[in-house]
């Protein structure tokens, strides 16, 4: 529980230092409310989530690619498959955290929004 709680942290705080270091490049996100910054905070997260969660889409090309299967075939010993499993286990894992890392920024700019 303290990773998670240690990872959400990590994560909100580069989020929203990103948000204020293209504050100062980009003159919109210049001088935006709090709840803005929260808002883009929760979407940088969820959007970084989608990126590497493959959410059930396996790409198809390396196994149709003639020259990797020929590599495939060199190598002795290894298990391919269970290394893309394993790569996407660890790529669902990292996602899922970034959504859960997203839901307190998600929360608090509904809460600055009512208020």
């Amino acid at each position: 529980m303290l990773h998670i709680t240690l990872f959400v942290f990590i994560a909100n705080a580069l989020a929203l230092l990103l948000i204020a270091l293209l504050g100062h490049f980009f003159a919109p996100l210049s001088e935006i409310p709090a709840s803005d910054y929260l808002f883009y905070s929760c979407i940088i997260q969820w959007g970084i989530a989608k990126l590497v969660w493959d959410g059930g889409h396996e790409s198809t090309t390396l196994s149709h690619d003639p020259h990797a299967r020929k590599v495939m075939t060199m190598v002795k010993g290894f298990d391919f498959d269970a290394d893309r499993l394993e790569q996407r286990a660890a790529n669902i894992h990292f996602g899922m955290k970034m959504f859960i890392a997203g839901i307190p920024p998600l929360v608090g700019c509904l809460v600055l929004s009512f208020l």
